[in-house]
């Protein structure tokens, strides 16, 4: 896949394109719905692309709204790879773009710049001044320009519709298994292994720590069970359960840091260095300061008890995952 990046106007694709455009933040169900749809449209003389736009045009209009990503850009990449799409373009949402007409938008970028064969869009999409374009607007530019499109439905899982911001709400709220039916896969962060302050190891359980950025919408902090696939130097790939604290651990520390800490259940080899994937399967319990660390250690223990039980109760919890997205 071949990622544009900078001012739209100054992308050169070789193709006729096949386009979705979204935020796809979180690539959830509805994202998903979207792309297939345009991958369904590819012929011979056109390629796949995905337009979307970097800062959120929200963001853009206000300096005080704060949108926060269910992931980061980069993972966002690597998993619109791995549907086969043959061009991401992350343009630039600027003064241009905002004054820019719905009717400019399609003749002198989808039709012009873009060579747009096939749209698809999400049916609540809205583009141009003032939000003024939407699949309406689409669909009628459609029969005039030329290119096919289709709207696609809102998807419902229910009690809840598939959207990124009703995914970040659930993770405010710990609710681990309704997001990972909304995204369709577990919800996960992955990073490199950083050398901590090694508290874990003092206490008897040794953590690999992630520090974590606060442009992302991370769940609400505290213990979840989760699965955890290690990476190592040699790319060789190792998979194993263990117990995750997000948070800023206030037993044992007094910074801002956000941090990430998985003790890995019946594994003790040193990973630094190394990069992990981490899987959140369900949550726990909430993060709080406890009054001293003999205290923390029990309830650590409790904890390993807690997630060791729930896996039982559920045969092959991991391996049948996929079930709660159906």
């Amino acid at each position: 896949m071949q990622v544009f990046t900078g001012r739209i106007t100054d992308m050169i694709i070789p193709k006729k394109l096949s386009l979705a455009i979204g935020n796809f933040d979180g690539l959830h169900l509805g994202h998903q719905a979207v792309l297939h749809e345009s991958l369904s449209k590819v012929s011979g003389c056109c390629a796949t692309a995905v337009l979307t736009f970097a800062p959120h045009p929200k963001q853009f209009m206000s300096a005080r709204i704060k949108i926060k990503s269910i992931y980061p850009q980069e993972k966002k990449i690597t998993l619109l790879r791995k549907y086969g799409v043959n061009y991401l373009l992350i343009a630039d949402f600027n003064a241009e773009l905002f004054q820019l007409s719905a009717l400019d938008f399609i003749r002198n970028i989808l039709v012009k710049q873009l060579r747009c064969q096939s749209l698809i869009t999400g049916s609540n999409f809205k583009f141009g001044k003032g939000q003024e374009g939407n699949a309406k607007t689409l669909q009628n530019a459609a029969q005039r320009y030329g290119f096919s499109y289709k709207a696609v439905n809102i998807i419902k899982r229910k009690p809840y519709i598939v959207s990124s911001t009703v995914i970040k709400r659930l993770l405010q709220y710990g609710m681990i298994r309704q997001v990972n039916r909304l995204l369709g896969r577990a919800y996960n962060i992955s990073g490199k292994v950083v050398l901590g302050k090694q508290l874990g190891r003092k206490i008897g359980f040794k953590t690999a720590n992630l520090y974590l950025s606060t442009d992302l919408a991370l769940p609400v902090y505290g213990v979840y069970y989760t699965q955890v696939t290690i990476i190592n130097n040699n790319l060789k790939v190792q998979k194993i359960q263990g117990i995750v604290n997000i948070g800023l651990r206030p037993t044992v520390c007094d910074d801002a840091k956000v941090l990430l800490e998985v003790h890995l259940l019946d594994f003790s080899d040193d990973i630094y260095d190394q990069h992990i994937n981490v899987e959140f399967i369900c949550f726990i319990r909430p993060e709080r300061k406890f009054i001293n660390i003999s205290t923390l250690q029990t309830q650590i223990q409790k904890d390993i008890k807690d997630v060791l039980f729930i896996a039982r109760q559920s045969e092959c919890f991991i391996s049948n995952l996929e079930a709660d997205f159906k």
